[in-house]
């Protein structure tokens, strides 16, 4: 899940899960694309990400779930 504050993103996963600094996340709420965030540092179960403006298909909200590529 995310947590948002002003132009990042907090989420529930981290460095135990494989992710590592600068990796692509991609968000959906109920399935629908919503945006895309950069990961700017990592701990073992939490990562913090910038959102990108670009990629922006909705706001971004506490709940919504991120994958590390788009789905097809």
């Amino acid at each position: 899940g995310i947590a948002v504050a002003s132009g990042s993103s907090e989420v529930s996963l981290g460095s135990d899960d494989g992710l590592q600094g600068e990796h692509v996340l991609e968000g959906y709420r109920e399935g629908q694309y919503v945006g895309r965030a950069v990961v700017t540092s990592v701990t073992s179960d939490r990562a913090v990400a910038r959102l990108v403006k670009a990629y922006a298909r909705g706001v971004v909200q506490r709940g919504d779930r991120v994958t590390t590529r788009l789905k097809a």
